[in-house]
Parts: structure tokens; C-alpha cells; sequence
């Protein structure tokens, strides 16, 4: 790297973009984890000293979106809520363009709320496929 470059630290979520199905969500907070843990299998036979471990499947878990809920029909909680129990693709792109992406059934609720607060949401996902990351878009 020469002495003009800057190197880049990290990036902000400013502009983090959000897809359920065809909803191009506006009111997200925040977005869970976009991860292919695996489970691991235990491998360990009677003369190791160490356990031993092997990958198995990845873990089906859940993946969370919490936002604000404002109530109107062109809310994204209501747009979410419509789409409970059906298998929906959630595409989430970074700033820099890159897509995560998976599919999952909704579960949406409101979350508790408190005296002079933000009343917000909260959007589980029962993931059904594995995180599969692309590239920028053009």
C-alpha cells in the first residue's frame, strides 16, 4: 500500500438495504447474524486424551430483523406480517453492494414497549437454506 492510500477500517451500516419476498424494506434497525454455523459432530474414540470434533449440517436457526412499526398499511411490519408462514428469499446487500441472501418463513410480533419509547418490531425468521453471498452489483 503507498503512502496516498487510505485504508478503509471498516464499513457503516448507512445503507444497508433489506429485501422480504418482493418488500424492500424502509423501517429495519437492525439485521441478525448471516451466518452457515455448523453443527459439530463428536469424532472422539476411547484411546483419544483430546475430544475430537467433526462438521455436520448446518445449523437451521433463526435470523432476526427488528425495525420501527408505524402502524400504516405500507409499513414494513404489516408488508412482513402479510407473508407469516409462507417460505420467502431475504436478501440483505452491504453497502459496498455485496448480497447475503437465504430464504425463510416470518414470524413477525411487536416488541415490548415502555413509557416515552419507540414502539418497534421484530421479524424472526425460520431460515430453510444457507447463506449464500454474492458478489457487487454492476
Amino acid at each position: 500500500m503507498s503512502t496516498t492510500e487510505t485504508e478503509v477500517k471498516g464499513l457503516a451500516s448507512i445503507g444497508v438495504q433489506v429485501r422480504v419476498g418482493t418488500v424492500d424494506l424502509k423501517q429495519h434497525t437492525s439485521i441478525g447474524d448471516m451466518s452457515n454455523e455448523k453443527d459439530t459432530l463428536d469424532a472422539t474414540t476411547m484411546l483419544d486424551e483430546v475430544e475430537k470434533g467433526i462438521d455436520g449440517l448446518i445449523k437451521n436457526g433463526d435470523f432476526e430483523i427488528q425495525g420501527l412499526y408505524n402502524g400504516a398499511d405500507t409499513g414494513d411490519y404489516k408488508k412482513i406480517k402479510a407473508l407469516e408462514g409462507q417460505t420467502v428469499p431475504i436478501v440483505a446487500t452491504t453497502p459496498d453492494g455485496v448480497t447475503h441472501s437465504c430464504t425463510g418463513i416470518p414470524n413477525v410480533s411487536i416488541s415490548g414497549v415502555g413509557v416515552n419509547a419507540v414502539i418497534n418490531y421484530s421479524a424472526k425468521f425460520k431460515l430453510q437454506s444457507k447463506w449464500v453471498d454474492g458478489t457487487a452489483s454492476a
